[in-house]
């Protein structure tokens, strides 16, 4: 081998090593699941957290536990498959569905069509047991992670098998449910009988259903729940315009009711109205009366004191009556108008101080 063979192969043989050695070291996050096959076959699975069992205790555990996370070592040659631990929420898409329809002539009896919207939380477990499992493939077939590779293989898959289990589920429960109850406002809680949720009940019902799929696929889970109601795109037009002409129905009852109650309010003001003016007039009349008999007598005294001024005024009166701005009038000159207008009043004789005062 010339030197430059050698000088050559010593980094090429550096650098196969590191690779080897990087090849070989694993390391496993506390969010990760880990499964390292070898052409296929199961060879290290690691998937346990370290945490205490239900009911145990960090101090009871301390020499059972066996932690997972951190840095494990692997052949080179062999492969890595990852898988995440946390909680995963499926939004699948909302599928049209039936409630219950009850017999015919009963309250409540029509059924109808709803689109259902839901999620689905779910997430593949870290191994149940806390103990130190042996490294033996026999030993793999309990941990769920490996039921899930083996059956769904990939989230994706995963969540196309909740899919199917959840729309058919979801379809079955929904059909026991009468549409006024997957509607209606639920009671208040404090209450003495309390309405059910209908719609958190069928949430639970299909989370309960589904918990033989940890078993079965290595899928958990956690929560199911219904996010929204609405009416299929076919059914709007048709339900808002009912919506809309039974408000107007409503709107209609109440202008009426609003009219005959104006019409009685008016009515009655009218009436109260009429009387009181009815009153005020009969008073305006009266007082009136009252005052034109205390001024005639008045009148009647005056005039009895001093009867040409009487006459005299009577004249006058007479006089502002016929005269106006345009009146136009032919007097002789021994006319006593005439001479009222150019000599005055003639001088009268004097007249006692009071008449009929008793003095």
């Amino acid at each position: 081998m010339n030197p430059l063979s050698r000088k050559l192969l010593v980094p090429v043989l550096l650098l196969v090593a590191a690779w080897a050695v990087w090849q070989s070291v694993v390391f496993v996050d506390e969010t990760e699941l880990v499964v390292v096959t070898n052409f296929g076959e199961l060879v290290a699975v690691y998937d346990q957290t370290g945490e205490p069992a239900e009911g145990e205790s960090d101090a009871s555990t301390t020499n059972t536990l066996y932690n997972d996370r951190g840095w494990h070592f692997k052949l080179p040659w062999q492969s890595v498959r990852r898988f995440d631990r946390r909680l995963r929420v499926f939004d699948p898409p909302a599928r049209e569905m039936v409630t219950y329809s009850r017999p015919q002539n009963s309250v409540s009896e029509v059924g109808g069509n709803l689109t259902v919207s839901c999620y689905v939380c779910w997430q593949i477990p870290p191994t149940a047991s806390r103990e130190n499992l042996s490294r033996a493939s026999e030993g793999f077939d309990d941990r769920p992670v490996v039921r899930f590779l083996r059956t769904a293989r990939t989230p994706e898959g995963a969540e196309a098998r909740l899919d199917n289990l959840v729309r058919s589920k979801l379809g079955i429960e929904v059909s026991k449910v009468q549409l006024s109850d997957l509607v209606n406002v639920p009671a208040d809680p404090a209450a003495d009988k309390p309405r059910p949720d209908a719609i958190r009940e069928i949430g639970r019902k299909i989370t309960d259903s589904l918990g033989g799929l940890e078993q079965e696929a290595g899928i958990q889970v956690v929560d199911v729940e219904i996010k929204r109601l609405n009416l299929p795109e076919g059914n709007r037009s048709a339900v808002y315009a009912r919506q809309k002409s039974e408000r107007q129905r409503i709107a209609n009852k109440y202008r009426s009711e609003g009219k005959a109650e104006a019409v009685k309010i008016t009515s009655q003001a009218a009436r109260e109205s009429e009387a009181l003016l009815s009153e005020a007039y009969a008073k305006a009349q009266a007082t009136r009366g009252e005052g034109e008999a205390a001024a005639t007598e008045t009148y009647a005294a005056a005039y009895a004191r001093d009867p040409e001024l009487f006459q005299l005024l009577r004249a006058l009166e007479a006089y502002e009556t016929m005269l106006g701005k345009q009146t136009t009038l032919i007097l002789s000159a021994d006319s006593k108008l005439f001479k009222t207008f150019t000599e005055g009043t003639p001088a009268r004789p004097a007249v006692p101080a009071r008449v009929g005062s008793g003095e």
